[in-house]
C-alpha cells in the first residue's frame, strides 16, 4: 500500500504504510514479551499510568527504543510545562493519528434535519482518523527547567477537586452509556466502595466517604466498567481469573497515575507463564489500558476545562470590564481633552 500524504498545518505529513504499522506493532509485542519474561510486567503498568495519554502500543514502542523512559511528552507539551529539551537529547518515535474533518447534518430530537433562520441546513463538524504518521517525544530526563509534577490525589482533596474528578468520570462513563449513582453502604460488602452493574450499565459508588476515597472509588470503578466492555472478537482470558488479573492491573495503573503506593503490588507470576499465555493476557492488558486511558483522559480534560473557565471568569467583559478596570473619575481623567475618535 502506498503511503498517504496529508496536509496538516501547511506541512505534508506522510502516513505509515500498512507494513510499517505492522512492524511497529510487532516491536511493541516483542517488548511486552521481553518485559513480562524478565519480571517487569509491573513496570509496564506503572509507566502506562505515568504516560496514560499514549496507547499501550505506543508506550511499548517507546520502551523498545528507550527501556529507561519514565514520563514522555512532545516538545510543545514540555515547553508548556516550563521545560526545554536538552542539547543532544534523543527523541522516541510514536504513531500519531492523522485526522480529517468532515461534516454531518445536525438532527433534532425527532431525527429531522435542522435549519437556521435563513433556511440553511445546519452542519456539525466531526473528526475521523484516516491514518497514522510518525511523531516524536522526549523523556523527562532529557529535559530541563521547571520542576515537573503530575497531579496526585492525597488524603485530603477539596470539594472543588472532587467535583472536577467526578465530572471527568461521568464523561468517561458516557462513552459506553454508563451512569454513576451514589448509594448507601447496605449495598456493599465489607471493604467495597463501588460496584459495577454491567447489565444495567451502572456504576454504584458508596455514599458519605471522604473526598479522596470517593474520587478514587469513582475512578477505579469507571475504569473497571469500561474494561468490562469487550467486543465479540475478544480473544483474551475470560472468567474469574481474568477479572482478578484485570482488577490488579487497573489498581496498579491508577496508583501510578495518581501518586499512590505501588510497592505492595506484585505480578511475579507473569514471569512464569509461557509465551502463548502471555500473548493471551496481552489482550486483557489492552482492554485494561483502553478503559483506564479513557477515564484518565477525561479527568485530565475536566481539570483543564475548569482552569479555562476560571480564567474566563477572571476576565471582565463589556461595561462591567470598564467598571473593573477604571473607576468613574479615573476613566474621565484618562479621556479628558480627547476627541470622540481618540477615546473610541
Amino acid at each position: 500500500m502506498e503511503q498517504n500524504k496529508n496536509v496538516m498545518n501547511e506541512e505534508v505529513v506522510v502516513d505509515y504504510t500498512d507494513d510499517q504499522r505492522t512492524e511497529i506493532t510487532n516491536k511493541a509485542n516483542d517488548q511486552y514479551l521481553k518485559m513480562a519474561k524478565e519480571g517487569k510486567y509491573k513496570d509496564i503498568l506503572v509507566k502506562f499510568g505515568q504516560n496514560g495519554n499514549y496507547s499501550l502500543n505506543n508506550l511499548l514502542y517507546m520502551l523498545s527504543q528507550n527501556p529507561n523512559a519514565t514520563v514522555a511528552k512532545g516538545m510543545g507539551e514540555w515547553e508548556r510545562a516550563g521545560r526545554s529539551i536538552k542539547k543532544g537529547a534523543k527523541s522516541m518515535e510514536i504513531m500519531a493519528p492523522t485526522k480529517e474533518e468532515y461534516e454531518v447534518a445536525a438532527k433534532d430530537e425527532a431525527g429531522n434535519d435542522m435549519y437556521d433562520e435563513d433556511g440553511v441546513q445546519i452542519m456539525n463538524k466531526r473528526e475521523r482518523t484516516i491514518g497514522f504518521h510518525p511523531n516524536y517525544v522526549f523523556d523527562v530526563k532529557d529535559t530541563e527547567g521547571d520542576k515537573y509534577e503530575s497531579y496526585k490525589i492525597g488524603e485530603k482533596i477539596s470539594d472543588a477537586e472532587k467535583s472536577i474528578i467526578l465530572e471527568g468520570v461521568r464523561r468517561a462513563l458516557q462513552t459506553k452509556r454508563y451512569r454513576m449513582v451514589f448509594t448507601n453502604g447496605a449495598d456493599f460488602a465489607d471493604g467495597e466502595n463501588f460496584k459495577v452493574d454491567v447489565d444495567n450499565r451502572t456504576l454504584k459508588v458508596k455514599k458519605n466517604m471522604k473526598n479522596a476515597e470517593t474520587s478514587l472509588a469513582a475512578i477505579e470503578g469507571a475504569s473497571k466498567a469500561l474494561c468490562a466492555y469487550k467486543n465479540r472478537n475478544f480473544e483474551g482470558l475470560k472468567g474469574k481469573k481474568a477479572e482478578i488479573f484485570e482488577d490488579a492491573s487497573i489498581k496498579c495503573i491508577l496508583a501510578a497515575r495518581y501518586g499512590l503506593d505501588t510497592s505492595g503490588m506484585e505480578f511475579g507470576y507473569m514471569q512464569k507463564l509461557g509465551e502463548s499465555d502471555l500473548l493471551t493476557l496481552r489482550e486483557n492488558l489492552s482492554s485494561v489500558c483502553t478503559g483506564t486511558k479513557v477515564v484518565m483522559d477525561r479527568v485530565t480534560s475536566s481539570f483543564a476545562r475548569a482552569e479555562r473557565e476560571k480564567a474566563q471568569n477572571a476576565m471582565p467583559t463589556g461595561i462591567s470590564a470598564l467598571n473593573d478596570l477604571f473607576d468613574k473619575d479615573d476613566f474621565q481623567d484618562k479621556c479628558a481633552g480627547k476627541g470622540d475618535m481618540e477615546v473610541a
